[in-house]
C-alpha cells in the first residue's frame, strides 16, 4: 500500500509530478491513523526542503488491476484499475463536482461482473471538477481509499476515465424490492446500488437518520440556505411483466408543508439529464400528514402497480425551502414492492 504526505500548498503536481522519487525525513513530522489510513505530516510549504529530497523522475507507476472485492486495507493510497465499470446513471453526464461552490461530490461507480460498487469522490478544487462524467462503459484508474468503512477513488485527472467509453451493460432491474435503510449509518447520504439519489435543486439528499433506534431515510430543508431544495430518491427499475404491490411507511416532524410526492415513471431511461423529460405520475398512497402528528408512522396501504407495464421506476420527491420555512421533515421506511 501507500501512504498519504500532506503538505501545505497548493499545485503540489507541478513540483512533484507522477513518478518522481521522493526521500522523506519523518523526523518532526506527526504519523497518523485517521480512518484506517497511515498519514504523514502536514510538511510546511516553506520548509519543505528540510523535510523532503526530490529524486529524478522514473518510470510511472503501473496500476494494479483488481475488482471491488478484491481491494483491502493493502491497497489503500495506492494506484489501481477498476475494469467493466460504469458511472450509476444517476451520476453518469453529471458534473465530477460542484467546481462554483468548491464542494468535494461523491458519485457511484458500478462495476458489471459483480455488481458491487465503489464511491468516486472528487474535490470541487478539481481542475476537472466542473466536467462531466463519462456516460459508457470501461476501465478506470484511480488513487483507492477507504473512509468511514467506505471504499473510495479518487481520480488524478480525467485520462483516468479516458477509457470509458465503450457501451454500457445493463444493471439494476429487479423484479421485487426490500428496503428498510438499517444498514445504513445515521447522517449517511442514501447510496444504493443501482438506486438514484438526486438534487436537482439545492445541493441536500436524501439522508439516514435515526430516532427511536429506527433507521429511516429522510428529506428536510430545516436549516439549508439554499432558495429551494428538491430532492429524489429512486428505487431501481423494476420489471413490471407481472402485476406488482407497492407498500412502505411515511412518518413527518414539524409540519408546515405538504412536501413528499411518491410518483412512477415507466419512460424514464435512468439518467439524471432525462428526469424532468420523463413522465411521472402521482400514486396518491397515504402519506403522513399534519393531522398524524410527529414521529408517527402511516402504512401507504396496497399501492396497485398492475396498471404499468415495462420497467418502472419509483420515486420519492420532497420540495421545501429553508429560507421560506418550509422546511417539514419527511421520512420512509419499510418499502416493498412484492408480487401480487
Amino acid at each position: 500500500g501507500g501512504i498519504l504526505l500532506g503538505i501545505s500548498a497548493v499545485e503540489v503536481y507541478v513540483r512533484y509530478p507522477v513518478g518522481r522519487r521522493l526521500t522523506v525525513s519523518c523526523k518532526g513530522l506527526e504519523l497518523e491513523n485517521f480512518s484506517g489510513a497511515i498519514q504523514i505530516g502536514s510538511v510546511p510549504w516553506l520548509t519543505r526542503k528540510d523535510f523532503i529530497c526530490v529524486g529524478d523522475i522514473e518510470t510511472v507507476p503501473t496500476p494494479k488491476t483488481v475488482t471491488v472485492n478484491d481491494l483491502d486495507n493493502a491497497d489503500i493510497f495506492s494506484l489501481v484499475q477498476l475494469e467493466n465499470v460504469q458511472f450509476a446513471l444517476s451520476a453518469a453526464g453529471a458534473p465530477f463536482a460542484d467546481a462554483i461552490n468548491s464542494i468535494s461530490v461523491n458519485h457511484i461507480l458500478d462495476e458489471c461482473a459483480t455488481g458491487e460498487n465503489i464511491t468516486v469522490r472528487t474535490s470541487g478544487f478539481a481542475d476537472f471538477a466542473g466536467d462531466l462524467t463519462p456516460t459508457g462503459n470501461g476501465t478506470i484508474v484511480g488513487i483507492y481509499n477507504v473512509f468511514g468503512g467506505t471504499k473510495q477513488l479518487f481520480l488524478r485527472d480525467l485520462d483516468d476515465v479516458a477509457d470509458m467509453t465503450r457501451e454500457r451493460c445493463l444493471l439494476g432491474v429487479v423484479s421485487t424490492l426490500s428496503q428498510d435503510f438499517d444498514s445504513f449509518n445515521n447522517n449517511e447520504d442514501i447510496l444504493i446500488n443501482a438506486w438514484s439519489n438526486l438534487a436537482v435543486k439545492g445541493s441536500r439528499l436524501w439522508r439516514a437518520q435515526e430516532f427511536g433506534g429506527n433507521l429511516y431515510a429522510q428529506a428536510t430543508a430545516f436549516g439549508d440556505q439554499s432558495p429551494e431544495m428538491e430532492s429524489w430518491l429512486i428505487t431501481p427499475g423494476i420489471d413490471l411483466s407481472e402485476p406488482k404491490t407497492l407498500r412502505f411507511e411515511s412518518a413527518m416532524a414539524f409540519f408546515d408543508h405538504d412536501a413528499l410526492t411518491v410518483m412512477i415513471s415507466t419512460d424514464w431511461n435512468g439518467s439524471s439529464a432525462s428526469l424532468a423529460s420523463a413522465t411521472w405520475i402521482d400514486l396518491q398512497p397515504n402519506l403522513a400528514t399534519s393531522s398524524t402528528g410527529d414521529n408517527t408512522w402511516v402504512p401507504s396501504g396496497d399501492v396497485d402497480l398492475s396498471g404499468y407495464s415495462g420497467i418502472g421506476y419509483i420515486a420519492f420527491r420532497y420540495i421545501g425551502s429553508g429560507p421560506d420555512g418550509l422546511d417539514t421533515s419527511f421520512r420512509i421506511d419499510n418499502l416493498e414492492v412484492v408480487n401480487q
